[in-house]
């Protein structure tokens, strides 16, 4: 999302740290801003490249249903 809460389509999302050795990954959110990822348990930092910046959030592995909310932009 952006600094406004709304929805960042077409945004680039990637992992790029992790405590747990990790393929490289890179999604693309939908027209909702919102993208799917099962993680393994460990700690994960995402970085999202989109229209107005880019904006990064860490988060716990988690079950799949969790929200991962990355603010872009500021």
């Amino acid at each position: 999302m952006d600094e406004t809460g709304a929805p960042v389509s077409e945004a680039l999302v990637s992992i790029v740290e992790s405590t747990v050795p990790m393929p490289e990954i890179a999604l693309v959110s939908d027209s909702r801003g919102s993208f799917a990822l099962r993680l393994p348990p460990g700690l994960f930092t995402f970085r999202a490249h989109g229209a107005g910046g880019i904006g990064e959030a860490e988060v716990e592995g988690a079950p799949a249903d969790e929200e991962i909310v990355i603010v872009i932009g500021g």
